[in-house]
């Protein structure tokens, strides 16, 4: 999902200003300030998230200082949204400390004054308006029209671009489990008067599954977080060209070197290179070039380092590795864990008990 900011609109229809929800001021947990708690939506026409991701930010300075998630609805629409996965619904759900946002020092205070906020149904019934009349937008917008992210772009130009690479394992799908509608022996749907099987059954199964070779395609180029050493969560981009189309296709890993492993992982397939361009400047991480043999030791090595303390890597690793070509033989010269230890920071949206039993078995 990718959100981008509410903006109410002027008498005009033009985008206005951006919508202060609410402001508050302490002098005791947190420095004499305004604080400002901007609303987000999921820019995607295809998805019904019912959820808003708030930027909480300072008026003094306009840095951002917690980024949170909410979702309105009860705890049943979000499991069968997910198709059953439970422990991701209550993260999805919240409030909580949105993974990857940007955090500070205060984000956990800021979270508690916006858990408050939440309590009041008018505050709730706010955020449900604001969602269903960004997603009326979002059903009428034309590429001609001005972005509704409040650029001064059209549509076609901005987010409509971003909008490509969003959930490319969608594409194709027949059903909720991915499968194919159409028996084997069946005619093909292309009218074609074929067996689906001889005809295009191995195309769907491309569609369904879009990395599957993607291996083929040459590596374009590997970026890294620079920090990544220091701080032990590398973000690692990997981008790969099409030949013959000019389009590309990215993995994106965020990567807990001293501990867990592989934490998340997104892929978008057969996007221009603007788009790509686009989703590296949407992070806030200066990054770095480097090989393509050096990132396979980082992840991979990432991934066996936990995998030997107990940890499995993110559940989306099974859909993407093939993009680093897993089942090859890999090198690294990196070490893994902090001074050849495990050392675990506490994520935003980590199971910390389950984590420290696990850590605590270590030998």
């Amino acid at each position: 999902m990718y959100f981008v900011p509410f903006y109410l609109e002027d008498q005009n229809g033009e985008p206005g200003k951006l919508r202060q929800i609410m402001v508050l001021q302490d002098g005791l947990d947190l420095p004499l300030d305004t604080y400002v708690f901007l609303e987000n939506y999921c820019i995607n026409k295809n998805c019904d998230c019912r959820k808003v991701m708030i930027n909480a930010i300072s008026k003094s300075n306009q840095k951002i200082l917690g980024t949170f998630t909410y979702g309105w609805e009860k705890l049943g629409y979000y499991t069968k949204w997910l198709y059953g996965d439970k422990e991701l619904a209550i993260e999805l759900k919240g409030p909580a400390l949105e993974l990857g946002g940007i955090q500070s020092e205060y984000a956990e205070i800021l979270l508690g004054k916006f858990k408050g906020l939440v309590e009041d149904d008018k505050y709730r019934g706010r955020l449900k308006k604001h969602y269903h009349l960004f997603k009326k937008r979002l059903e009428e917008i034309k590429d001609e029209d001005l972005c509704l992210c409040g650029s001064s772009k059209q549509w076609k130009n901005c987010c409509a671009r971003l909008c490509e690479m969003i959930d490319p394992f969608a594409k194709g799908k027949c059903n909720v489990e991915g499968e194919s509608i159409l028996g084997r022996n069946e005619p093909c749907h292309c009218g074609s008067g074929k067996k689906y099987k001889k005809c295009c059954s191995s195309k769907d199964e491309e569609l369904n599954d879009p990395l599957k070779n993607i291996s083929q395609f040459p590596v374009e180029e590997c970026l890294i977080s620079g920090d990544w050493e220091e701080t032990g969560l590398a973000t690692i981009i990997v981008i790969r060209k099409h030949q013959g189309t000019g389009q590309f296709s990215f993995v994106s890993f965020l990567v807990d070197v001293f501990c867990l492993g592989l934490k998340n992982a997104m892929a978008s397939v057969g996007v221009n290179e603007d788009t790509v361009v686009d989703f590296i400047s949407m992070h806030p991480q200066n990054f770095t070039e480097i090989g393509y043999d050096e990132c396979r030791g980082i992840v991979l090595g990432a991934i066996n380092y936990a995998k030997d303390l107990g940890f499995e890597p993110h559940d989306d690793w099974e859909k993407v590795k093939e993009f680093i070509e897993a089942n090859k033989s890999y090198e690294t010269k990196h070490k893994f864990g902090k001074n050849g230890e495990p050392f675990y920071i506490e994520g935003p949206d980590d199971d910390v008990e389950k984590i420290m039993q696990i850590l605590e078995k270590q030998p």
